[in-house]
């Protein structure tokens, strides 16, 4: 008895498609168990399918297809060497200006493909690392700083204390005059006394060690003139300046530190 197939007809069944046709129902044994079968393997779509008991169970190539198909799932990548992570970016988060090991990426790019890591993870990684590291830099800045205003309050409190100077209104002077050498005496132009002071604002010494402070503001403030307006050179070029730590300070006022 020949097989349902070979009388069935429909539009859909071409002599094209004919064999393909009978192939693919040559399992059921009628017409109506093909609709049945149909009609289950549609409830099926998007169903889980059963998963294998061990995955060591499976053979070489039933393993490769079936870890590849669920890489591809659960967006899992892995990288054969480094080549493969060249577009990767691992600057997301990292505050603009903020220095980029190089090394230090490359370093972490070996340990994604040694360890066989998901790449898809690396840009999520690296925001979150680079987001506490300008988090910590932030705040470094931030209690540097401040520390060095303390230590700047703590060398004119030291100075106002001395027997020599006595009280704030004398360091003020003291401080003025100092400002007034730079100015005058020196042979600076004005340029060159911001130079000075940005210098002297950055040292470690001058605002942080009273005995030396009080030292070059006593010795150069001695070649001050009465008159402030005298000398000076060509008027500085106006330019955007970071602001001094010092500020709020009888030193960092008298030398106008911004």
């Amino acid at each position: 008895m020949p097989h349902w197939t070979q009388e069935f007809n429909h539009v859909s069944v071409t002599d094209d498609n004919r064999g393909a046709f009978n192939t693919a129902m040559s399992k059921y044994n009628s017409v109506d168990d093909a609709i049945i079968g149909g009609f289950e393997a549609q409830k099926m779509a998007g169903k889980p399918f059963k998963l294998p008991e061990s995955i060591d169970k499976l053979d070489e190539t039933s393993r490769t297809e079936f870890t590849s198909q669920a890489h591809k799932l659960f967006n899992i990548r892995k990288a054969a060497n480094i080549d493969d992570l060249k577009d990767v970016n691992l600057k997301d988060g990292l505050p603009e200006g903020s220095p980029y090991d190089e090394n230090f990426a490359l370093a972490y790019k070996q340990f994604v493909v040694d360890e066989k890591m998901n790449t898809s993870d690396m840009p999520k990684n690296a925001k979150f690392f680079n987001s506490i590291m300008g988090k910590m830099k932030a705040d470094a800045a931030t209690k540097a700083e401040s520390d060095n205003l303390a230590k700047a309050k703590a060398c004119d409190e030291a100075l106002i204390a001395d027997p020599d100077i006595g009280s704030k209104e004398n360091l003020v002077v003291m401080s003025e005059r100092f400002a007034r050498a730079l100015k005058n005496e020196c042979g600076l132009d004005a340029d060159g006394v911001e130079e000075v002071a940005d210098a002297l604002a950055e040292s470690p010494y001058l605002t942080k060690n009273h005995k030396l402070s009080k030292i070059l503001m006593q010795k150069i403030g001695a070649l001050a003139t009465e008159a402030e307006s005298q000398g000076g050179g060509a008027p500085s070029k106006e330019k955007e300046k970071p602001k001094s730590p010092h500020v709020g300070t009888p030193t960092g006022d008298a030398l106008k530190w911004k």
